[in-house]
């Protein structure tokens, strides 16, 4: 009686929860299918409609998790760098186990994404690489693009700039077989830019020589690209001022509206350089407010400037102020590359000991097969000798009545 009672109560446990989730509002799986055939083309339209969703209604973890990634997708493709992890967490712990390939690289890149707005780039470059794990079977180009263009910006972004050429390049193939020009042309930037921190001056060259070539129909971005050929200019072992300036004086609006304070250094040094200083105070007071005097580019671009002034003794109190700023970031991106290198480790001791049970497995499963045949093998043999010997006994007996009979009929008179 008393399992009968127990049998029921699941019994009504289990109708309660088919219940619940069939409660979810009807259509929901649609209304997502319909949001994500025009995320791509109007991301705006598609983040409003997922606002307006009424997350309460989702019961499903599969519908969660398809939520969860698209809302994630929209923010992005909107412009909005969301840091709270969060919003695409379910899309990560369903897809990681049940999702296609394309599905499980979206899921991990867009929880790099998030990690990288964060700031946590030890993280997000974790998560990036286990969305790249899942691109050998993805055939999404463009996708693919973006993921490693991603991938090597946070490289960039812990200082490994070797690594990141080497995802630039992956990225610019990808975009290029997509005919992504408007990728592929950021990426050409971000690829010069690197160059410049490799301090490999003719490679930077080139890579600008083919931005102002095959992308100048677009003026608004030409003017982004003479502003960072300006900063390629001033980086070389003997720099071009005078150059350097008429291409931050064909900008000035979009250095004004640039939130960088290494641009804004670097236009009060081509200020400095060609003969007007209360310009040039004028900006770098601009960059100090913004700061304070333990900025790493408040104190090179003061020690480029006051150099130029022949205040060699200045110059050498900011560059060496400007050192220890940039020691000090070096070791925490250095601390941050060994913290990533040992969970590499850890990662690739647990997949070598995967390796290893599994081959024991493989090994055991092949030594219990070879045992079976063998055996069956000696039965099948154990078989025919039996009946051999079952033969040649029934042959034997067979004989000895034959001549016994011979016998009885020899003996008759």
């Amino acid at each position: 009686m008393r399992q009968c009672k127990f049998l029921i109560a699941k019994l009504m446990l289990l109708a309660g929860t088919l219940l619940y989730v069939s409660c979810e509002e009807p259509g929901m799986s649609g209304q997502l299918s319909s949001i994500e055939s025009y995320i791509d083309t109007r991301p705006d339209s598609a983040l409003v409609a997922i606002r307006q969703i009424d997350t309460t209604a989702l019961r499903r973890r599969s519908t969660k998790a398809k939520y969860s990634l698209l809302h994630a997708i929209a923010l992005d493709k909107n412009y909005i760098d969301t840091a709270d992890t969060r919003v695409v967490q379910p899309a990560v712990d369903w897809y990681s186990r049940h999702g296609n390939p394309e599905e499980k690289l979206k899921a991990w890149m867009y929880l790099g994404t998030e990690q990288y707005n964060k700031g946590d780039y030890r993280e997000a470059i974790v998560s990036f690489n286990k969305a790249s794990g899942a691109s050998e079977m993805v055939d999404n180009q463009n996708l693919l693009g973006i993921l490693y263009s991603r991938m090597a910006d946070t490289f960039s972004k812990t200082m490994d700039y070797s690594v990141s050429e080497y995802y630039f390049d992956k990225a610019l193939t990808c975009f290029h077989i997509s005919g992504r020009k408007d990728q592929e042309r950021l990426v050409w930037l971000q690829k010069a830019k690197n160059k410049l921190q490799l301090r490999k001056w003719e490679e930077a060259d080139s890579c600008f020589s083919v931005l102002f070539s095959q992308f100048s129909e677009d003026r608004d971005f030409i003017k982004n690209v003479e502003v960072d050929y300006a900063m390629y200019l001033l980086s070389l072992p003997i720099s071009n001022e005078a150059l350097a300036l008429s291409y931050f004086e064909n900008n000035t609006d979009l250095i004004r509206n640039r939130k960088s304070l290494n641009l804004k250094g670097a236009y009060a040094y081509a200020l400095s350089a060609a003969g007007h200083k209360a310009e040039s105070d004028s900006l770098m007071n601009l960059v100090l407010s913004k700061a304070d005097s333990h900025n790493l580019f408040y104190n090179y671009w003061s020690h480029r400037i006051l150099k130029s002034e022949r205040d060699y003794k200045g110059a050498y109190y900011k560059l060496w102020e400007a050192q220890q700023i940039s020691d000090s970031l070096s070791l925490v991106s250095q601390s941050e590359s060994a913290a990533k290198a040992q969970l590499e480790f850890n990662e690739q001791v647990l997949l070598n000991n995967k390796l290893k049970n599994r081959n024991a497995l493989l090994l055991f499963g092949f030594f219990t097969l070879l045992f079976l045949f063998a055996t069956l093998f000696l039965v099948i043999l154990l078989r025919i000798i039996h009946k051999k010997k079952k033969e040649e006994k029934e042959k034997m007996i067979f004989t000895i009545e034959s001549l016994e009979n011979q016998l009885l009929t020899l003996s008759e008179p």
